[in-house]
């Protein structure tokens, strides 16, 4: 029984050169795929947080606008604790690069500026 073992672990071989080369390349092939799929999520995902983040700050100025009857002069005046406030405990960053908060006082609409 025990030379058996021995005949058949004496008779394996390991893997050869050409099985690790394709394996390799089926790996580069995946991960080709993979990348721009996850960089185009990561992305997206930042333009859904900014549009997240402006609706919070339009419910905070909609809440203003109903205990104060009118529009807040800007958005910091959301932080302030006069006139039934703070609103909201800070204002958001924007995910995406180069852009700004924009505040129409009259309308009270915030939009994102590029």
């Amino acid at each position: 029984m025990m030379k058996l073992m021995r005949k058949q672990l004496s008779n394996q071989r390991g893997v050869t050169l050409i099985e690790l080369l394709a394996v390799i390349v089926i790996l580069g092939i995946l991960a080709a795929v993979a990348v721009p799929a996850v960089m185009g999520q990561i992305g997206n995902s930042k333009v859904e947080a900014d549009l997240a983040n402006q609706q919070m700050l339009q419910d905070a100025i909609e809440r203003y606008q109903v205990i104060n009857s009118s529009y807040p002069n800007s958005i910091e005046t959301l932080l302030s604790t006069g006139n039934g406030g703070p609103f909201i405990k800070e204002i958001p960053t924007l995910q995406q690069s180069g852009k700004s908060w924009s505040y129409n006082n009259i309308t009270g609409a915030v939009s994102i500026t590029p």
